[in-house]
């Protein structure tokens, strides 16, 4: 009874689908490419209800390994004009397709949720990330406070036209499934209905690990990973380290710069010892996780973090803003440490709450693998399932007769 469709993939999109076999519920999943090169795919998935569209995600994976066509081939617009005929051809698609519900993800969704409506289906819509008008005030906020910032958040400036679809998304969905309470608040804040919306956090990998027992106390080892960006409130972990002058921290980051933001961060903060070690593979991100103490994630916005639970399967507490999915998983002191986002007293507090407490760090290191191994991709799986059947009882239960 249930469409699933994604046009790139993730580990949360194949988890739905997964969770709408396993219950015997998934017609179809449909994407562009599946098991491409060993990538792309889930040991579990039926491949006989995989359906793909192809030929454009070709050409644009084809144009990021060209010299020359590499940024276009990357960019939002050859991302867009995959994604939308993708929608495009779902929705055409619905119209012989035998179901009931469609589970769709933003951006790519509202030709598919609009067919869906009007062949009277249910719309499960999944949004990954803040509501687009609270990100576009939490981006004012800072560069209010420092118009330098100015440049790295124009890149992430959307056109009209997409965020007039986001907006008609949100509209059509019977079901808005989030994975943080935080992005639940951002919608709340902006008039959608609480009883609409589902908080479902994502999964931690299967294998959990327990890292390798420190010998060496001369220094505190932090980890981030991901893009390094003001919205991942980078500057705020600077300037906090500046604020703490504590020589004994080494900091670590790993993922890709946004343009000109290292010499900023260099020019502005040039006390903060940090190395940089680049876009990491899957399998080397996991193998950095055991050499730290702590995952600082200092995100400004962020629907989530599937960081937050990799750091936690690893046995690393993690020190964290509750502008993400932090505050869902972990509660103060027990695998981890929060902190209001945009504050760098509230983060430095938090540091050094965190660095104060490193001589128990092996219990933290065991909360945190208790943690990861409670939120399990079959916890999320479970929780989709049940998504899915409450909406039903309760849009299709019998109306109370008055006595």
């Amino acid at each position: 009874m249930l469409l699933v469709s994604h046009p790139f993939g993730n580990p949360n999109s194949y988890e739905v689908a997964l969770a709408a076999q396993q219950a015997d519920l998934l017609v179809t999943f449909e994407t562009c490419l599946y098991d491409l090169f060993g990538k792309r795919r889930h040991p579990e998935l039926n491949v006989g209800l995989i359906q793909c569209r192809s030929s454009r995600e070709l050409l644009r994976l084809c144009a990021t390994k060209c010299p020359g066509l590499t940024a276009t081939g990357r960019s939002k617009s050859a991302v867009d004009w995959v994604g939308r005929q993708h929608d495009r051809s779902v929705a055409n698609a619905l119209k012989s397709r035998k179901t009931k519900a469609v589970w769709v993800y933003e951006d790519f969704a509202h030709d598919t949720a609009k067919q869906a409506r009007d062949m009277g289906m249910t719309v499960f819509y999944d949004l990954p990330t803040v509501h687009y008008r609270e990100a576009a005030a939490i981006a004012r906020s800072e560069t209010s406070q420092d118009p330098t910032l100015v440049p790295f958040w124009a890149s992430s400036n959307e056109p009209l036209a997409r965020l007039t679809r986001k907006q008609g998304e949100l509209d059509l969905a019977d079901r808005i499934v989030v994975a943080s309470s935080f992005v639940k608040r951002t919608l709340v804040l902006q008039g959608v209905d609480a009883a609409r919306i589902v908080v479902l956090p994502y999964g931690a990998p299967a294998t959990v690990v327990k890292p390798p027992t420190r010998v060496s106390k001369k220094s505190i080892r932090c980890f981030y990973a991901g893009n390094i960006s003001p919205h991942k409130g980078i500057h705020h972990l600077f300037r906090a380290l500046a604020r703490l002058n504590d020589r004994s921290v080494e900091l670590t980051l790993a993922g890709t710069w946004a343009q000109g933001f290292e010499r900023w961060l260099r020019n502005r903060f040039p006390a903060v010892r940090f190395r940089w070690l680049g876009p990491l593979s899957h399998s080397e991100l996991m193998e950095q996780y055991v050499q730290h103490d702590f995952f600082v994630f200092p995100a400004v916005q962020d629907g989530f973090g599937l960081v937050l639970l990799e750091a936690l399967s690893r046995g690393v507490p993690i020190v964290a803003s509750r502008n993400s999915g932090a505050p869902d998983i972990i509660s103060e002191g027990r695998g981890g440490f929060l902190f209001d986002a945009q504050s760098e007293s509230g983060l430095s507090s938090a540091l050094e709450t965190a660095f104060a407490a490193y001589g128990r760090l092996p219990e933290l290191r065991e909360e945190a693998l208790r943690t990861a191994r409670e939120y399990s991709w079959g916890r999320y799986r479970a929780g989709i399932r049940a998504c899915i059947e409450n909406h039903y009882s309760v849009t299709h239960s019998p109306p109370a007769v008055a006595l």
